[in-house]
């Protein structure tokens, strides 16, 4: 991402995004009563993403632009 308008785009974005999961997980502790299981898959699959995301930065797997055409579709 040498352009840093589309930087400054993406990073506003994956904010708003962060912002919105933390509410929503905030929020919906008395809508949603998750089982023990769920309780484990959930850290499980964190750290399987950040086992890719590791090997991603590590050896470029995915070096396109694929995580941000939800950005653009925005705009």
């Amino acid at each position: 991402m040498d352009d840093p308008n589309s930087r400054d785009r993406f990073y506003e974005f994956a904010n708003w995004c962060y912002q919105g999961g933390v509410f929503v997980s905030r929020s919906s502790g008395t809508l949603f009563s998750p089982s023990l299981g769920v309780l484990w898959l959930l850290p499980a699959l964190q750290a399987l993403l950040l086992c890719f995301f590791l090997a991603d930065a590590m050896n470029n797997l995915w070096y396109n632009d694929g995580a941000l055409t939800i950005d653009r579709a925005c705009n």
